[in-house]
């Protein structure tokens, strides 16, 4: 007998079943351009006031020597805010016809006993814990008038009055910290005081929001101290010699008192010196003024 043998098939080898996995494409994050407008020049001075040019390093640490820029905290407070618009763009108060709209709607709200309008003028408020507001400021012929304005919304939101009196106490100068170490301000401002007897108790110095100060400060739109913009409306520059002409004016009037002498008196002038803030930390008002929450601006996803 004759065995046959049947060939083998050969055996392809077992294929090896491979899941899938889509590759991950790694895209690094957009980057922002952002442009700023050039620098007008500024036109020749006309008073005395502008002599003195204004800082634009807002808090600079070489200036004041303190340590504003801690940890690299300043640029963090600015980087969160995120626009590829200039500058000048950004804040609702430069923005078409938003100013001669605010006076206008400020101008309603005054009565006679406010006096004759002479200006306004968009610039930073500063309260007792050095935190900046953007107010719209009113100057008329015997007060000034802080207005808390809604830019986006077109809203008076709140007016506070100070008379004038030749007889308060007027200071022009540069800010000056002896104690504080983070935030500093430098440049310009106005500090107005009309009662000195008022001294701050422990909780009102302590308390951000106390408004039993008799003294309140002025300075430059920040636009202006960061040098976006030269605006004479934005500036603490143009604002200074319109008021101590209305104290000039105020001042001549006053009758001199009867038996004195008719010489006349000495033309009143602010006194030109150093702004000493009492400020212990200022961290406070580091996060809040280096991040502008104090001022009407565009944020990215929700404007305030």
């Amino acid at each position: 007998m004759s065995s046959e043998t049947k060939p083998r098939d050969e055996e392809a080898p077992p294929t090896r079943k491979t899941q899938f996995q889509p590759t991950r494409e790694t895209q690094s994050p957009p980057t922002l351009e952002t442009s700023s407008s050039p620098t007008p020049h500024e036109n020749p001075a006309e008073s005395s006031y502008k002599v003195a040019t204004e800082e634009i390093a807002l808090g600079s640490a070489e200036a004041s020597g303190g340590v504003s820029n801690l940890w690299g905290l300043s640029e963090k407070l600015d980087s969160w805010q995120v626009s590829s618009l200039p500058q000048d763009k950004v804040y609702f108060a430069l923005q078409g016809n938003v100013f001669e709209a605010a006076l206008s709607a400020i101008k309603a709200h005054l009565d006679a006993s406010d006096g004759t309008v002479r200006g306004g003028w968009i610039l930073t408020e500063v309260d007792h814990w050095d935190i900046e507001r953007e107010r719209i400021v009113v100057l008329t012929d015997c007060k000034i008038i802080s207005v808390k304005y809604d830019f986006i919304h077109g809203l008076v939101e709140e007016m506070k009055r100070i008379s004038l009196n030749p007889a308060y106490d007027y200071t022009y100068g540069d800010f000056k910290y002896p104690n504080t170490y983070f935030y500093t301000r430098t440049g310009k401002g106005l500090r107005l005081e009309w009662d000195k007897s008022v001294q701050l108790g422990f909780f009102d110095r302590w308390n951000p929001m106390s408004n039993k100060c008799a003294y309140t400060m002025f300075c430059s739109h920040i636009l202006v101290r960061k040098g976006f913009v030269q605006e004479p409306h934005l500036s603490i520059v143009n604002f200074m010699p319109e008021v101590e002409k209305v104290l000039q004016e105020m001042q001549a009037k006053t009758q001199p008192p009867e038996g004195a002498s008719n010489t006349s008196p000495i033309p009143f002038e602010i006194k030109k010196a150093d702004i000493v803030l009492d400020t212990r930390l200022g961290l406070s008002a580091m996060v809040h003024n280096q991040s502008s929450l104090g001022f009407s601006k565009k944020r990215g996803v929700v404007d305030w």
